[in-house]
């Protein structure tokens, strides 16, 4: 299912210079080193990734963003709990939220986009949280996946303009 009408979409072929730039959302496992996909079954082992089938207008495929303008706290607000991070969760994961660009064959819309081509470009850390060590463990989590995937770390906290890196 698109989480994105159909509405509106255009379908466009942008070289990876011409990449657009976006949000989303991803799980980490408790005790892993691998991201997930919130909604399909789709793991992320390496920062560039490729969609076995492109995209076309109607259907649901590609990799998604969300574009700045949408409400880059989609989850927490409908779902979870604690200013763009899922900590207090019983399904062993944490929520972590990065910035992507899209390339390749692209369906574009209003809210966000999806593509036959990925490349996570960073993920954010927490500036502050009320539990220290939380705050610790949290950021440590997300530096070893980083480095894992060669992607930076930005440190973010809720309120704060989303950064925009291309």
């Amino acid at each position: 299912m698109c989480e994105f009408s159909h509405e509106g979409s255009k379908l466009v072929q942008l070289k990876k210079s011409d990449a657009l730039v976006g949000y989303r959302f991803w799980k980490l496992a408790f005790g892993e080193q691998t991201l997930k996909s919130l909604n399909q079954n789709f793991l992320y082992n390496r920062a560039t990734v490729k969609s076995p089938k492109k995209p076309e207008i109607g259907d649901s495929l590609g990799f998604y963003n969300y574009n700045y303008n949408y409400n880059y706290n989609y989850y927490n607000n409908n779902n979870y709990y604690y200013h763009n991070y899922n900590y207090y969760n019983n399904n062993n994961y944490y929520i972590i939220m990065g910035t992507t660009i899209l390339y390749g064959q692209t369906v574009t819309h209003r809210d966000g986009n999806r593509s036959e081509r990925m490349q996570i470009k960073a993920f954010f850390s927490l500036k502050d949280h009320e539990n220290k060590k939380f705050l610790t463990h949290f950021n440590e989590r997300i530096e070893k996946v980083a480095k894992k995937l060669k992607v930076r770390v930005i440190p973010f906290q809720y309120g704060d303009a989303l950064p925009i890196i291309k």
